[in-house]
């Protein structure tokens, strides 16, 4: 499995992306691919104590979407970021998924606009991994701020999950392994 990361994402970047990236190499069977400014995730590397077999490489980009750029501004004013660089590195074959510590509306705008919705989905989510004593739960993450009607339900293609398992309170009574969604109205 080949992940692609934003590595200009965080606030610490490419510090927090780098390390992940190595630890990640090292422990499990997959390569990561950072895109950021090549001369600063390279310099990381170098810091960080890349090794000769750590399966990390780089892709340069010239540009960073902030915390407070619009999403769809980001998505047109910046066809060279690191966020919109990795999503088009997944779209093109190059990766079989993208991560980003960035602003999750752009991040969102830049999936769409690169790669497009999968055939009936309306609504895509975001997901986010909440580290738990026993095991990591998975949460789809609806945009609340996109939301126009009280409750819009995620439309999950082939997840599974009990109609109890609607929030993270209910998480416990879950599957460790199993796919919980965090709904509000």
């Amino acid at each position: 499995m080949r992940v692609v990361v934003d590595a200009m994402g965080s606030d610490r970047a490419p510090g927090p992306e780098v390390a992940g990236a190595l630890r990640a190499v090292r422990a499990l069977p997959l390569e990561v691919v950072l895109v950021g400014d090549a001369a600063r995730v390279d310099a990381e590397l170098a810091r960080a104590g890349r090794a000769a077999g750590d399966r990390v490489s780089v892709v340069h980009a010239s540009q960073v979407v902030a915390m407070d750029d619009h999403p769809a501004q980001a998505f047109r004013g910046k066809p060279d970021s690191s966020m919109r660089i990795a999503v088009a590195e997944v779209a093109a074959g190059r990766g079989d998924a993208v991560v980003s510590a960035g602003n999750s509306g752009a991040v969102l705008a830049c999936a769409l606009f690169v790669m497009g919705r999968l055939p009936g989905v309306e609504r895509p989510a975001i997901v986010t991994v909440l580290p738990m004593p026993a095991a990591s739960i998975i949460t789809p993450m609806m945009l609340f701020a996109l939301i126009r009607r009280p409750l819009r339900v995620i439309q999950t293609s082939d997840w599974k999950l009990p109609a109890s398992c609607v929030s993270l309170a209910d998480a416990r009574a879950c599957s460790p392994n199993l796919l919980t969604m965090v709904v509000s109205c």
